[in-house]
């Protein structure tokens, strides 16, 4: 149970990280579902992931696009019912924490 407890401030921290540095998202909708298992009938739109639209831009165009993404309830719901993206962020986590300065583990607050 602490494990999944502690699973949610780290991902939070690493997603704002691989932001401020545009490495994209933590989880991906569309990488989850391939590695981790995740089945988005077991989801409810809106709720726990949602449709946005983004800008492509081409030599030649611009088109929009429509992009699947987790909100936060979705990502709380993943880390209590996936053990692999636990173990995934928890993998991130000690990868990244000297590189991004993150806080040490017993330093993350609930």
């Amino acid at each position: 149970m602490k494990d999944i407890m502690d699973a949610y401030p780290k991902f939070l921290l690493l997603n704002d990280e691989f932001s401020l540095r545009d490495m994209g998202e933590v989880f991906d909708v569309e990488t989850s579902i391939s590695l981790y298992g995740v089945n988005l009938k077991q989801l409810v739109f809106d709720k726990h992931y949602k449709a946005t639209a983004r800008l492509r831009i081409g030599r030649s165009n611009i088109e929009a696009v429509s992009h699947l993404i987790f909100t936060k309830k979705g990502i709380k719901k993943l880390l209590k019912t996936n053990s692999k993206m636990r173990e995934r962020v928890n993998e991130l986590y000690e990868e990244c924490k000297y590189e991004f300065d993150l806080p040490y583990h017993e330093e993350v607050q609930l």
